[in-house]
């Protein structure tokens, strides 16, 4: 909730029009239960998939730790005509409690779950509307076998509720300070909005969702704000932060484990990760592999290491779930050895994901990037694909040049499939990247919005020029870091020699089916007369039904960006370039000066070449 904005903030940002206005909406206002989000939503064959805040339940999560078990177990032990009166385009949204919260708590909810919204989904998986009324969600929350919602009002204020509403407001943190010593903030509150419940209940903050004409509106169109206990609020600002000493322990690890990585070529990654179903699997298998090795060649420096870890996880429930590792040696070394069990963990956790940034100072953005590059080789490893060494590069020099070869889905190697029949619908965006810029993105997004599909960065490079000064080395590394950091927005990322539309479609069949087709006005010009080139010659050219031409705008000129590099100006760099790129400036501007050199001495020798000849 620390993003919602208090009432306070919404008055003080947006004044007092705005703040009246939106009390004058339809508003549900309900008790704040803090729990972890926890999401489900069934498929159309009668199954359920979990959630959790930052995407779906993978079988490596519920190794890393038992915390979901309780409420997916729940939901599996659902019978079978139970579930299939539940909509597929449903998700369904909660907050969920274990055994380990309920010292906080005076009851547990209905096994561990009290539902917080429905959203209805569309074909494409997006949201279309959201159920928030208390009347609907009791009933499904009843249906489910959960708790209901802590919906505390729903409807319009009166003048009195919004009289006391803005009272609160209007006061001084002071005011309410020495006021709530002597009154309860619940009773404040639930007088306030006319409302009898349990005496037991108390409220340290209250959720208000105010809503226009339509109640079941998209989540986007709802407008959040909350009122907190002022003392409560004090007692939070006044916890000193915790202070954990391992973290710094925990990335030298990492940083052992990467130098590890580099011990093995591509063909022994493949052999350890042959086992398995799916993606999952093969990957426990793998990192089992790396587990033994490292401690065998490790264990001595670790002797005796003690790393501190939260009480919370401490807890049962955060422990990992040993029946789901089905390797008995690294089972009996985890067992065994607590510090061995740490480094299990960190292991599977820190190689599964892209990481954006560290919690360590001294873990820099380039280990951050060869820590990424790692993830990257090992999941293409898994789904099966050929890899160039070159994407995998040493721990001392991690420039690499990216792999462009076709990739497989996870659930298409776990399936067995080698090829897909049908090509999938991208959008391209064409250019330099003379450096990868802001502009870029922009420019990505707005295709992306036209049609909602993803989009590949193709950049059109051979010689180093004036116009485009850094070497394919460096596009390639750029392309590589903002494609790690945007991986919603762009599919794959390309570089090659030439804008001849034959050798640009050449590397995208017959995996992808471009259909917007995005660049600046001069390269727009040059595709409209290859495309009338060849459809004269009738050179065969598989093209979708859909495939349209899109100018786009200079969002921000190359040579704007390259100025401020030769003006040593990196503030204003930072603020023209995606967050991944900002570390890239030094080696930029390096490459830069040194290409200004060479052509300096060129015109230099061919000035001295002159004069002999004029000698």
């Amino acid at each position: 909730m620390a993003g919602i904005n208090h009432l306070k903030e919404v008055y003080e940002k947006k004044g007092k029009d705005f703040l009246e206005k939106l009390l004058n909406s339809y508003v549900i206002i309900n008790e704040r239960v803090d729990g972890t989000f926890f999401g489900v939503k069934k498929t159309k064959d009668d199954l359920f998939k979990y959630f959790k805040k930052s995407g779906e339940i993978s079988y490596v999560d519920r190794v890393l730790m038992k915390y979901y078990n309780p409420a997916i177990s729940y939901f599996e032990s659902i019978s079978p005509e139970k579930r299939q009166r539940i909509p597929s385009n449903f998700f369904f949204g909660f907050e969920y409690f274990t055994k380990g919260d309920a010292v906080d708590l005076k009851s547990l909810p209905k096994n561990g779950l009290v539902l917080s919204y429905i959203h209805k989904l569309n074909e494409q998986g997006q949201i279309e509307a959201t159920v928030q009324n208390r009347e609907q969600l009791n009933r499904w929350a009843d249906y489910l076998g959960v708790e209901r919602p802590p919906i505390i009002f729903e409807g319009n204020l009166d003048d009195a509720q919004k009289s006391a509403i803005l009272d609160f407001v209007y006061s001084d943190s002071e005011q309410l300070l020495s006021k709530f010593k002597t009154t309860s903030f619940t009773k404040y509150i639930l007088d306030a909005l006319e409302v009898e419940v349990d005496e037991e209940v108390n409220l340290d903050t209250i959720i208000f969702r105010f809503y226009g004409a339509d109640k079941e509106t998209p989540q986007n169109d709802v407008f959040l704000a909350k009122l907190v206990d002022p003392l409560f609020q004090k007692s939070k600002t006044e916890k000193p932060p915790r202070e954990n000493r391992s973290q710094d322990y925990i990335w030298l690890i990492v940083i052992d484990l990467m130098n590890h990585f580099e011990v093995y070529d591509v063909a022994d990654l493949r052999k350890a990760s042959e086992e398995g179903s799916n993606f999952d699997e093969k990957y426990l298998n793998l990192i089992n592999k790396i587990f033994l090795d490292f401690i065998e060649e490790y264990s001595g420096k670790y002797e005796g290491l003690i790393l501190e870890v939260p009480e919370y996880l401490k807890r049962k429930e955060f422990e990992l779930d040993l029946d789901l590792i089905k390797n008995d040696t690294v089972k009996k070394l985890i067992s065994s050895n607590e510090t061995y069990l740490e480094i299990y963990k960190i292991l599977i956790n820190f190689f599964r994901k892209n990481r954006k940034k560290s919690s360590s100072g001294f873990f820099t953005d380039e280990l951050l990037t060869h820590l990424n590059l790692i993830v990257n080789k090992i999941r293409n490893v898994i789904m099966g694909d050929e890899i160039y060494e070159s994407f995998f590069p040493s721990f001392n020099q991690f420039i690499g040049e990216a792999s462009e070869e076709i990739l497989l889905s996870e659930e298409d190697v776990a399936q067995g499939k080698n090829k897909r029949d049908e090509p999938i619908p991208i959008n391209l965006l064409i250019g330099s990247f003379q450096p990868v810029t802001m502009g870029h993105i922009k420019a990505a997004k707005a295709l992306k919005e036209k049609n909602g599909k993803k989009v590949i960065f193709v950049a059109i490079k051979s010689a180093q020029t004036a116009r485009s000064p850094f070497s394919q080395k460096s596009t390639r590394l750029m392309l590589e870091k903002v494609h790690q950091e945007y991986p919603e927005l762009i599919e794959e990322v390309r570089v090659i020699g030439s804008g001849q539309l034959e050798e640009i479609m050449g590397t995208l069949l017959p995996k992808y089916a471009p259909t917007l087709w995005g660049t600046n006005e001069q390269r727009l010009k040059e595709y409209l007369l290859q495309l009338d080139h060849i459809k004269k010659k009738k050179i065969p050219i598989r093209l979708s039904k859909e495939f349209k031409l899109v100018k786009l705008p200079s969002f921000i000129k190359s040579e704007d960006v390259i100025s401020v590099i030769k003006d040593s100006n990196f503030a204003e760099f930072k603020k023209l370039v995606p967050e991944s790129i900002a570390p890239e400036f030094f080696n930029l501007q390096r490459e830069l000066n040194h290409k200004m050199n060479e052509s300096y001495s060129k015109l230099k020798d061919d000035a001295e070449k002159d004069d002999a000849e004029i000698i």
